[in-house]
């Protein structure tokens, strides 16, 4: 992203971004094909503005900015009206909430290690598939 991209969310959605999730944004540490682009961390203005434009009211937070999403059940979210904001995660399911992560280091963090996570299961399954024994081909 760039600033001028930052500052048409910021205009937009007449919100001030965090400074670590400017900073971020502006060095976008994760490579295509990480879960961060795809869903927890989207990096394009269109996804972030059709994914804030509900404003969904939460308790006990101010400006809430969604910032991605599982997919399913969880989205992630900052709060805007406040310089250096936790990641929280929003549970759709029971409309609560909670700290994800202290800080934007830690939540990229957890995405590396997902990813991580994910590329050491599919090199599992690989594996299991190489490894098949003679009589398994036929299934």
């Amino acid at each position: 992203m760039t600033e001028s991209d930052l500052r048409l969310l910021e205009e937009r959605l007449s919100i001030t971004l965090p400074r670590a999730y400017r900073a971020t944004m502006l060095h976008y540490p994760l490579p295509p094909g990480s879960c961060g682009p795809e869903d927890m961390l989207l990096d394009t203005v269109e996804e972030l503005l059709e994914l804030n434009m509900d404003g969904l009211a939460i308790d006990g937070v101010p400006s809430p900015f969604f910032i991605g999403s599982d997919r399913g059940e969880e989205c992630y979210f900052l709060d805007a009206s406040r310089a250096d904001s936790p990641v929280y995660v929003y549970q759709l399911e029971i409309g609560k909430h909670r700290v994800l992560d202290a800080t934007m280091a830690q939540y990229i963090d957890r995405i590396r290690r997902d990813d991580a996570e994910v590329a050491a299961d599919e090199a599992a399954a690989e594996m299991r598939h190489l490894n098949r024994k003679w009589w398994e081909f036929w299934k």
